[in-house]
């Protein structure tokens, strides 16, 4: 069995080591602009700004609920016995990461309607229902004298990849209700274009670790697959060819907000900003979305298939696949055999979420924000898809138009209490999910998150209308002056 995960999540995992929920704090943000439509479309009508143009921008999450690691192991590559860290438990295990990088995109928002157009690559991993023996054998290599126990038994191992191209459009509306209620509803239809995917599913399998070399297995059910843009070599280790395989996704998104009299401004001078919209003070905000309702088409490559495992005994540690492997295993990898599903079309989800969040303005420029972000998805099933980390967040913010900064309290699905930091200094946002993490040591690090930004507010056709009416004004001037002088030599 450990062979099987091995050759299939061997390139799966590798697909995130190539590249290094995101913006925790800053994506429900007044200042959020294009970013925000990602998270809720229906942000982009009415916004702060009246024109958003992102340049670029990064973020990676990797989360686990078994292994931490101390902050000197990610400075070195040798990493101590005493570095890591292990959640003793009986519960399954699990994993999670996820990379993206985002590309140019813009946004254009009036009072009553917006729009934003936006690119981006995304990639997901997901493992799930691995228990603790098995996580900690190999993590261990097999070498640890305490995973030689009685069997074991797995109801439901699933490992899952998916990359691919996004792009959207979206566009939103706001209506006016009763005095001071608005709704805005938006949606962000999307092109997706998929890079690569992969899934292994074992179920109802028993199986004993007898030494650091040999596994019984007992019956059980098997299937993996990965798109045909993976080029397996002898040895298994994969090369990847462009290739796009399409889709389609959607995100639906509503924003109802609460602006009273009292809180908007006084005073008759107060104006629109270049690049900024004037737009009334809400006292609290209440933004419900639908993301990432999609679905990819690939096809499966060489080594996909599925079957009934048989009892044996494996050597796991010597030429793997040669006779010692359970029969339909040797036949499919050790032969080279093509896969009996190669060919066959596979559709693959992507990461189906339920986002909320309530936000309220405690005095001007601060803010106190509470969200959910859920994961919607049937654990223990072989559903092809790829899932978010589900997390529940409260956030404190204080922000102008050039400056703001959060911290955001958030526990997720892995168990993990996490202390957040971001700040916003003109066109930089920068931030991460636990900045404890990189402020202590000796703390054991079960996720990391980082994300980067960088975006500016469109100013350069204001400033050149501004500069045009002060260019004409003196000459109007003159002419006045010119008139008034030829009406008293008349006289």
């Amino acid at each position: 069995m450990r062979q099987v995960l091995f050759c299939i999540t061997r390139f799966l995992i590798g697909c995130i080591c190539l590249n290094g929920q995101s913006f925790l704090g800053y994506n429900s943000s007044l200042y959020a602009g294009v970013n925000a439509a990602s998270y809720n479309p229906a942000t982009v009508a009415d916004n702060v700004y009246s024109t958003d143009i992102l340049a670029a921008g990064l973020s990676f999450s990797v989360a686990n609920d078994y292994v931490g690691l101390e902050r000197a192991g990610f400075l070195y590559k040798r990493i101590r016995y005493a570095q890591v860290h292990y959640r003793e438990n009986d519960r399954k295990k699990s994993a999670f990461g996820r990379a993206e990088i985002l590309f140019p995109g813009i946004m254009v928002s009036r009072e009553n309607s917006g729009w934003a157009v936006d690119a981006k690559f995304r990639n997901y991993f997901n493992m799930e229902g691995v228990d603790e023996v098995l996580a900690h054998a190999f993590i261990t290599g097999f070498r640890d004298p305490a995973d030689y126990i009685s069997g074991q038994f797995a109801k439901h191992i699933g490992v899952t990849q998916l990359s691919w191209l996004e792009l959207g459009a979206a566009f939103a509306r706001t209506w006016p209700m009763e005095v001071g209620n608005y709704l805005s509803v938006g949606v962000r239809p999307k092109l997706l274009l998929g890079l690569s995917a992969g899934y292994i599913f074992v179920n109802t399998t028993g199986y004993q670790i007898l030494n650091d070399s040999t596994m019984v297995i007992s019956e059980g059910q098997a299937s993996y697959a990965h798109s045909d843009n993976f080029i397996f070599a002898p040895s298994y280790d994969p090369d990847f060819r462009l290739r796009f395989n399409p889709g389609l996704g959607a995100d639906l998104g509503f924003v109802y907000e609460y602006r009273p009299a009292d809180l908007q401004p006084k005073d008759p001078k107060d104006e629109s900003r270049c690049g900024y919209n004037k737009r009334k003070v809400y006292k609290y905000r209440l933004a419900v979305s639908i993301l990432d309702m999609g679905m990819i088409r690939f096809k499966k490559g060489k080594y996909s298939s599925g079957h009934t495992l048989s009892a044996s005994q494996w050597n796991i540690k010597h030429q793997p696949f040669d006779s010692t492997a359970p029969g339909d295993l040797y036949r499919n990898f050790g032969l080279h055999e093509t896969g009996k599903n190669a060919g066959e079309i596979f559709w693959m989800r992507t990461p189906l979420t339920f986002n909320a969040y309530y936000d309220y303005l405690i005095r001007d420029h601060y803010f106190i924000n509470v969200q959910t972000f859920a994961a919607l998805y049937k654990r223990s099933s072989d559903a092809k898809k790829v899932n978010e980390l589900t997390r529940i967040s409260i956030t404190g913010r204080w922000e102008n138009e050039k400056f703001g900064v959060w911290l955001p309290v958030s526990y997720t699905r892995m168990r993990t209490l996490s202390l957040g930091f971001g700040f916003r200094i003109g066109p930089l946002i920068i931030g991460t999910d636990d900045i404890l993490n990189l402020a202590i040591g000796r703390k054991a690090a079960y996720n990391q998150d980082f994300y980067l930004d960088l975006k500016f507010p469109f100013t350069s056709v204001c400033k050149a209308r501004a500069n045009k009416k002060e260019k004409k004004a003196p000459l109007i001037d003159k002419c006045t002056d010119l008139n008034d002088n030829e009406g008293e030599s008349v006289e």
